[in-house]
């Protein structure tokens, strides 16, 4: 693959596969190859095969969103029916579910996956912190307890301060959130430009237009670095 021979490394995968019938491993890297070739048909079958040979959560999510990829949205939803009446509580599974309905902007199935990986597995904080971003989107209570607890979970993860302060936000909760949101950017490094536009996202909230334009102008200053420049241009007209 890495030399751009993929149909080589395609055989490869087949011979494997007539080695070792019974393992997944050769339909593994068939999926991988068919997925390098932006091929998600292929790939979800691959995945299929493997998931035949060994049913985990984690390949069962690759098939899942292969299909999907493919645009075989039935037999997605098929296997995702199927996969959870044999294992409800596959935390790997339900979380893929929740971050697929996250993509796809279905809010209320992403809380409830969500939720439920929650539940299940109380030290996901991953889940937690996605849970908290869902919470404050749909304006539901509990979005700064979970982004809270994910913080708990794995503090001093940016991404997760970025939750955090959205969820503040959301609140209106601005000098908290804005503090949190500065401490995300400060872990993160200068290298963070989304988490630099969220700050400036909170300081037009708040009304503090000088601060926001600061931060927006270092943003502007990235010209085509940062591929977010119409949302930039977008705030500094609204201040």
């Amino acid at each position: 693959l890495a030399a751009q021979r993929p149909q080589e490394a395609l055989n490869i995968t087949r011979e494997l596969q007539k080695q070792r019938p019974d393992d997944a491993a050769g339909f593994m890297l068939e999926a991988a190859v068919e997925a390098s070739r932006k091929n998600p048909g292929a790939a979800a079958d691959a995945y299929r095969n493997a998931l035949k040979r060994s049913p985990t959560g984690a390949l069962a999510s690759l098939a899942h969103g292969a299909l999907m990829a493919a645009g075989r949205k039935a037999e997605a939803d098929k296997l995702e029916a199927s996969w959870l009446a044999e294992h409800p509580r596959d935390t790997a599974f339900l979380l893929h579910l929740g971050l697929q309905a996250l993509e796809q902007g279905a809010l209320e199935k992403a809380e409830a996956r969500m939720r439920s990986v929650t539940q299940l597995d109380p030290q996901s904080a991953v889940a937690f912190n996605n849970l908290s971003w869902v919470l404050a989107e749909r304006k539901q209570p509990g979005a700064v307890a979970a982004a809270q607890r994910a913080n708990e979970l794995r503090p001093n993860m940016p991404e997760f301060l970025d939750t955090l302060a959205h969820a503040l936000g959301a609140e209106g909760q601005m000098d908290k959130a804005i503090e949190t949101q500065k401490k995300a950017l400060d872990l993160a490094g200068p290298n963070a430009p989304v988490l630099r536009l969220n700050l400036a996202k909170l300081y037009v909230k708040k009304g503090d237009a000088a601060a926001a334009r600061n931060e927006l102008q270092t943003l502007t200053a990235l010209g085509s670095k940062f591929g977010q420049q119409d949302e930039v241009t977008r705030l500094m007209k609204s201040l």
